[in-house]
């Protein structure tokens, strides 16, 4: 009788490929994990970057909702500028020097100890030295940068705030703390115990005033019948008093001066024609004190004649270049309201093209329609629609 022959486990094809595909996997997983951001960002996102792999993000350039559009209907060009951020605050800062030091002067001993600190911030405004003193006898001085500034008998128990004067801050402060001598009386010692030594600095941060400008052409100006202009104000922090002052110019040219509070609203402010000028124009924002932010900010005009709704976006010139070699994509974004059909001629400039489709949404490149610098979208409708949103994209 033969002998059985032992039994080895054989692994079959399909299941050896399945384990190595699954190791595989795991590899590739453990690998994206624990690669830096950066890397993980663009192995996962390769349609983000730009040629030679280095991307600027996506810019929308221009988003707005025209709303309803018809042959008929009378629109306003739209000149858009970029949000404005105004402020003049005081800024607090608290820097804890020691918790405990002891000065004093005797005949055998003495201890004159020194805290050397960094400051020196353009914006300081105000610097003040706090302690608190324990068994106080004789005078104590204190000194920064060599500079004399305090000399007093202090009574036990005292909590003092010493103004130091600010022209005195250096970036890097040598303050030193002395006791008088007893004198005479040669057996005692002066002595002083302070607790606590504190420096709070406070700044002014000023950046008062902003600017931005938008073009307007010479028939613009030739045909105006109203101008606005409108913006969102939010208050980034709370104001000492309850009003500040805010003072809005168009070319040097005030349209509004008044107390505003701290709110978020939305602001129109009617713009007397002779106060435009064709060519560049400056809308100038100043405040008093307090912390503002303006978005949405825009001068929309309106002719006597009937217009078609116009939009303006600019390009800087590194911008432009990089579109017209193909390194970045402009792309104009319509979103419609539904499938019925809607039909315009769509103006870039000095060129154009037809919109002519029952879909709700249109993607146009605009890389052949473009200039360096300002550009205008305007919309010339041969039925009516409405266009829920118009953006100009830079990718």
């Amino acid at each position: 009788m033969r002998g059985k022959r032992a039994q080895i486990p054989v692994v079959t094809e399909g299941k050896f490929v399945a384990s190595l595909i699954f190791v595989i996997a795991i590899a590739i997983i453990l690998y994206v994990l624990f690669i830096p951001p950066g890397d993980r960002q663009q192995l996962l996102n390769p349609s983000n970057n730009s040629q030679g792999g280095f991307s600027e993000g996506k810019i929308e350039l221009l988003s707005v909702s025209p709303g309803s559009v018809s042959p008929t209907k009378d629109f306003g060009i739209v000149h858009q500028m970029p949000s404005v951020n105004i402020f003049v605050k005081k800024e607090p800062k608290v820097v804890k020097l020691a918790s405990s030091l002891t000065v004093k002067k005797g005949l055998f001993s003495k201890s004159f100890p020194v805290i050397n600190f960094e400051s020196g911030d353009s914006d300081l405004k105000r610097v003040s030295l706090v302690f608190a003193a324990d068994a106080p006898s004789g005078e104590l001085r204190i000194s920064l940068n060599g500079n004399p500034f305090f000399a007093e008998s202090l009574n036990a128990g005292s909590v003092r705030v010493i103004d130091v004067p600010v022209h005195l801050i250096r970036d890097n402060n040598r303050l030193s703390f002395e006791v008088s001598s007893p004198g005479l009386a040669f057996w005692r010692t002066n002595q002083y115990s302070l607790n606590e030594i504190t420096l709070k600095e406070e700044f002014e941060r000023i950046h008062s005033q902003e600017s931005r400008q938008f073009s307007v052409s010479a028939d613009e100006v030739k045909n105006l019948e109203t101008a606005e202009l409108s913006y969102f104000q939010f208050c980034n922090l709370a104001l000492a008093d309850q009003t500040t002052a805010l003072k809005v110019y168009m070319n040097d040219q005030s349209v509004f001066s008044g107390l505003v509070r701290c709110i978020s609203t939305k602001q129109t402010i009617n713009v007397e024609k002779r106060f435009l000028a064709p060519g560049v124009n400056t809308v100038r924002f100043l405040l008093e004190q307090g912390d503002f932010t303006f978005n949405e900010v825009k001068v929309e005009t309106k002719s006597r004649q009937i217009q078609n709704p116009t939009y303006l976006f600019s390009l800087s010139r590194s911008q432009y270049k990089d579109i017209k070699v193909g390194n970045r994509t402009l792309e104009l974004q319509l979103i419609l309201d539904d499938r019925s059909e809607k039909r315009a001629r769509i103006l870039v400039n000095d060129g154009d093209f037809f919109l002519k489709t029952g879909e709700n949404t249109l993607k146009q490149n605009l890389k052949d329609y473009v200039v360096d610098g300002t550009n205008f979208i305007r919309i010339v409708p041969s039925n009516t629609f409405t266009i829920v949103g118009l953006k100009v994209v830079l990718e």
